[in-house]
């Protein structure tokens, strides 16, 4: 039975894709999404890598035990004091009722996007979900790691990565938001820096100690 032992969580730079340890996390993102886009949302289309490299930087789950990459998310950082965050393509799709609600505690904002667990660790016997483990460790770097308001999600509501987001201290900011790419609908949330770390005080638990007691590891690139 899988432990939280020998599990980090890491950050890479996108654009510098150099150590095993990077290509294994976009060998993991580029499987499980390809995957997603013919088997489950039968979408028929072409995965591209600059989705990936676009990206500020990717928060990542590894597991060094076993030298693979659990699961992830993509980092962008925005200001919506700035024209050119507010006219930002990721916010087409959520009404100004949304955004609003997003930074009424501040402006500076992470766009949280491509939330991924790996095929192989999706059904894996553990103690702990493993979906519950990479949404704690991504909002954990959000706190810990950012100095942003707040940091958003767009969450599937059929594959329950929204009851994922509101076990890590989400706030649902609108639910059942039609996703016209992916032809299904979205909870729009916000994690609120103040709510969530209210939120961990409040619900301690031995997966909370066991990842908050690992030292974030910054791959580092040559």
């Amino acid at each position: 039975m899988n432990t939280l032992a020998g599990k980090r969580i890491i950050i890479i730079d996108p654009r510098k894709i150099i150590t095993e340890v990077e290509k294994n996390i976009f060998a993991t993102w580029l499987e499980t999404w390809e995957d997603a886009i013919q088997n489950d949302l039968k979408l028929g289309t072409e995965l591209y890598s600059d989705e990936f490299t676009r990206q500020d930087e990717i928060c990542a789950l590894y597991d060094f035990d076993r030298n693979k990459c659990i699961g992830m998310a993509f980092f962008r950082y925005v200001n919506f004091e700035c024209e050119t965050s507010q006219k930002d393509s990721y916010f087409s799709e959520w009404p100004e009722e949304a955004q609003k609600k997003l930074i009424k505690k501040g402006s500076k904002i992470a766009v949280c996007s491509q939330f991924t667990v790996a095929l192989a660790y999706r059904k894996e016997r553990s103690p702990f979900k493993w979906k519950d483990v990479v949404m704690f460790s991504i909002v954990n770097h959000f706190i810990y790691n950012t100095m942003c308001d707040s940091m958003t999600g767009a969450v599937r509501i059929n594959k329950s990565v929204n009851t994922a987001s509101y076990s890590s201290g989400a706030t649902l900011l609108l639910p059942n938001v039609k996703n016209h790419i992916f032809n299904e609908y979205e909870d729009l949330v916000a994690f609120y820096r103040g709510d969530v770390i209210s939120y961990f005080n409040q619900n301690k638990n031995s997966m909370f100690e066991t990842l908050i007691t690992n030292s974030f590891v910054q791959e580092k690139s040559a």
